[in-house]
């Protein structure tokens, strides 16, 4: 086995490796977007190629050797070439920054190459958030990175890193232009980590610029509506979930009742109880926590219609408990149960593409 890994082309071995490491690396961490999602997954495989395919140090001293000459051009496809061959070093990240510097500085119109994408790409990759936001955020570089996708790999390596701050400033760097609902997902989800005031604030104000031009998502909606519950604001979080036009949703329906309780409106999530045993409908274990606390407040009594038909709810396994042993968490990992709002919140989610 060990000769046969010896044998291998060194371009794939450091494929292989470097793979290894990213592995190690993303041990512990949390993704917002799949790289499905974020075509992660369609990089990787054209790295693959591409290191397999030709000697990459060859071509990175060839093309230091052209950029000697300050009269000769960047190529579009040098430049992806190097996109999809770079390592974590500091003589191949040297490199990108010179030929990124000289590309910019050419007549590009006629190429309808989408360069930014590929480049935030590459730094996700490489596991770079600070040179990535450094790049994407910098004047000079304005037109090759206006896409709204490149912003969204951008956000999603920050929220990788907690970098949840500099989540909040790309959008504000944003905010006047187009930015996608990946973006103001990512955001979102940004400001419910933080869980505080100002967070709140912040999403507030941009939770009114996106209903101006579009409807969020309802992930989006979802994870303001969090916030605010986590910042003791209910009324704030029901004006919210208001924008969901589907109340089927478990997480859409959840957070609603966990709203009303915290207003200790009982009689609404009364109605709610009752649909939900007419239709065999669920909700997340923070209901059951959410409504014991208004019955402690209320000091309602045992004999109670809603405290009747909330035990209904229980046998029927209509509201989802927290798990308190180890086979519960492990069942719950291979059926992909989401128990409580924090863990449907905090699922990676996978965009499909379209044909």
């Amino acid at each position: 086995m060990c000769e046969t890994i010896r044998r291998l082309p060194k371009p794939l071995l450091r494929l292989i490796t470097s793979g290894f490491t990213r592995l190690y690396q993303y041990n512990g961490r949390r993704c917002l977007y799949t790289d499905t999602a974020l075509d992660l997954v369609d990089y990787k495989n054209a790295r693959i190629t591409a290191q397999v395919l030709g000697n990459p140090d060859v071509f990175k001293d060839t093309m230091k050797i052209i950029l000697k000459n300050e009269e000769n051009q960047v190529g579009v496809a040098d430049l992806r070439k190097l996109l999809h061959i770079i390592e974590k070093n500091e003589g191949d990240i040297c490199l990108l920054k010179t030929m990124l510097e000289r590309y910019n500085q050419q007549d590009n119109e006629d190429s309808d190459y989408l360069i930014g994408p590929v480049v935030m790409r590459a730094l996700h990759y490489l596991d770079e958030p600070l040179l990535a936001l450094e790049a994407a955020t910098d004047p000079k570089f304005k037109m090759l990175y206006d896409q709204p996708k490149t912003f969204a790999i951008l956000v999603d390596l920050l929220y990788e890193h907690k970098m949840y701050k500099e989540v909040r400033d790309v959008y504000s760097f944003l905010r006047h232009r187009p930015v996608s609902k990946l973006v103001i997902s990512i955001v979102a989800m940004a400001c419910y980590k933080e869980n505080t005031p100002e967070s709140l604030e912040f999403a507030m104000q941009m939770w009114k610029d996106v209903c101006s031009k579009s409807k969020p998502l309802r992930r989006t909606i979802v994870t303001l509506t969090a916030l605010a519950l986590n910042q003791n604001q209910p009324e704030i979080a029901l004006n919210i979930i208001a924008h969901c036009h589907n109340f089927n949703s478990i997480s859409v329906r959840s957070t609603k009742v966990m709203a009303l309780c915290d207003l200790d409106q009982l009689d609404k999530v009364l109605v709610d109880f009752r649909h939900a045993l007419g239709h065999n409908s669920y909700y997340l274990a923070d209901v059951g926590s959410k409504f014991k606390a208004a019955v402690r407040r209320l000091n309602l009594k045992p004999e109670e219609e809603i405290r009747n038909v909330f035990h209904t709810l229980q046998l029927r396994r209509a509201i989802q408990s927290l798990c308190n042993s180890r086979k519960t968490i492990i069942n719950k990992l291979y059926r992909n149960v989401m128990q409580t709002l924090d863990e449907y919140i905090s699922t990676p989610i996978d965009v499909s593409k379209r044909p």
